[in-house]
């Protein structure tokens, strides 16, 4: 039998879930979605009369990891879901954000200036910012060579004779 120092051995009790396996006691849970999809399932949930359920979930997720911000700007009252959302984690959980625009851009990305400051300043209060600079690393593959098309093909033909 072998037991890791620190932790219990494995032994029926262990097995039969009474004491939680150490890999348990550090389990997090982590979600990466764009922040369109975000939007799409929190205007899916106020649609269905199951917001606040979904904004608890999405509450107590440990680390929520939101790509493509301010890729698209938001409508009402995606601002206010979004909002929420940003507050029920504030000072609670580990919220990660990235964008293609500078930080000084984000706030053309809500409708509402206020609701957008104040969304912004509870994100950036104790944030470290990241700014990765240099070339993209999606590179535009080379197009397969082709046989060029004659010019006369190139131009639209027409099934009715010409006009006399």
């Amino acid at each position: 039998m072998q037991v890791d120092p620190g932790f219990p051995d494995t032994d029926d009790s262990l097995k039969k879930g009474s004491i939680p396996r150490p890999v348990e006691l550090f389990e997090q849970r982590q979600l990466l979605i764009t922040h369109a999809k975000l939007l799409a399932q929190l205007h899916a949930a106020r649609a269905t009369n199951v917001f606040e359920r979904k904004l608890q979930q999405l509450a107590r997720i440990d680390v929520l990891a939101i790509d493509d911000f301010g890729l698209r700007p938001m409508r009402s009252p995606q601002d206010e879901d979004f909002h929420d959302l940003v507050d029920a984690r504030y000072e609670r959980t580990t919220t990660l954000l990235t964008s293609n625009l500078d930080f000084d851009e984000w706030g053309a990305a809500f409708p509402n200036k206020l609701m957008g400051a104040a969304t912004l300043d509870r994100l950036r209060d104790g944030a470290y910012r990241i700014v990765l600079d240099g070339e993209t690393r999606r590179k535009p593959r080379p197009l397969p060579d082709s046989p060029a098309l004659p010019a006369a093909s190139a131009a639209p033909r027409s099934k009715r004779p010409p006009a006399s």
